[in-house]
């Protein structure tokens, strides 16, 4: 965890454009997934601005940290962006998988018989069509 006082980012570029890093309002029940070399890089962001912060304050070190904080921020929105890019291929299939079932739920005679389909409808239909 990295906590910043925002009186630390006072007046700096980053404070003007931290509102447009979306991922802040990330659930936090959900995660975000990074390679190892991904991981690797954040690691290796996070131990700079930790030795800058460590080393003897002179008149660079805040534009420094700053400056860190924003590559993590920027290597972070890529890897969120990159996230829900990857997503979209799976949210895709599985929409197409459900209308699949759908329509040879409708085509059968599942609908005269048990009416529209319910959730646990669909649920048990698509255990039995994995099966077929």
């Amino acid at each position: 965890m990295l906590l910043i006082h925002p009186d630390f980012l006072y007046n700096s570029v980053l404070a003007k454009n931290i509102k447009k890093y979306q991922y802040f309002d990330y659930a936090t029940n959900e995660a975000l997934f990074l390679s190892k070399k991904e991981e690797i890089n954040i690691m290796g962001i996070i131990d700079n601005i930790r030795q800058e912060y460590h080393t003897n304050i002179d008149t660079f070190s805040q534009d420094i940290i700053i400056s860190q904080v924003e590559t993590l921020l920027n290597y972070a929105d890529r890897f969120y962006n990159r996230q829900f890019i990857t997503r979209k291929i799976s949210t895709h299939q599985i929409i197409d998988r459900f209308e699949d079932i759908l329509n040879k739920y409708f085509s059968s005679e599942n609908l005269i018989l048990k009416g529209l389909p319910q959730v646990n409808l669909i649920a048990v239909f698509e255990r039995v069509y994995e099966l077929s």
